[in-house]
C-alpha cells in the first residue's frame, strides 16, 4: 500500500486531466489524514509523519518540486477592490448600518478587508478577544487593531 500511495502525489488530476496546484496537493495530503483518523476507519496511522510512509514522503516532496517547476506553485490571489467599487457597496443598502442586516453584513465585510489576509481561515476562532479599541493621543480618534496575529499567535505588528 505505501507504495502505492507515493505513486499517487505524481499522478493525481483533477477531473480535466490537468494537475493540481502545490497547495492543493498539500491540501489533499493532510486531508486524507484526518478521513484516515476520523471515524468510521479511526486509523492510527499517520501518513504525514508516519515512518511507515517515508517513500510516499519522498514521493509527496519530488511532485512538489515537480509542480513548482511546472509553474504550479504560485498562489493566484484575487485582485483588491477598487475605490469605486467599494464606494458603491459602502452606499448600497446591503451594507448600511441603518439596518440590522445591513450593519452585520458592513462588519463582516470590515473584517474580512481589513483584518483576514487568509480569507475565512480563523473566522471561526475570531471573537471578541481578537480584537481591541485603541486610541489615537493625536487626534483622540478610536481605531481597531487586532491582538493576536493567527498565523503566529504572537501580539498582532498593528
Amino acid at each position: 500500500m505505501h507504495e502505492a500511495y507515493g505513486h499517487f502525489y505524481r499522478d493525481v488530476r483533477k477531473s480535466d486531466g490537468n494537475r493540481y496546484k502545490t497547495n492543493s496537493l498539500q491540501c489533499l495530503r493532510y486531508s486524507l489524514n484526518r478521513y484516515l483518523k476520523a471515524p468510521p476507519y479511526n486509523k492510527k496511522i499517520d501518513i504525514v509523519n508516519d515512518e511507515r510512509f517515508s517513500a510516499s514522503r519522498e514521493n509527496f516532496k519530488a511532485a512538489m518540486a515537480e509542480l513548482k517547476r511546472m509553474g504550479l506553485g504560485d498562489v493566484e490571489h484575487y485582485p483588491s477592490i477598487d475605490e469605486a467599487d467599494r464606494r458603491k457597496l459602502y452606499t448600497s443598502i446591503y451594507l448600511s448600518p441603518n439596518t440590522p442586516f445591513g450593519l452585520q453584513n458592513k462588519v463582516q465585510f470590515d473584517i474580512r478587508l481589513y483584518f483576514c489576509r487568509r480569507g475565512m481561515e480563523n473566522m471561526p476562532q475570531m471573537t471578541k478577544s481578537t480584537f481591541s479599541v485603541k486610541k489615537d493621543p493625536k487626534t483622540g480618534l478610536k481605531y481597531v487593531v487586532k491582538t493576536l496575529d493567527e498565523l503566529t499567535k504572537k501580539p498582532s505588528q498593528q
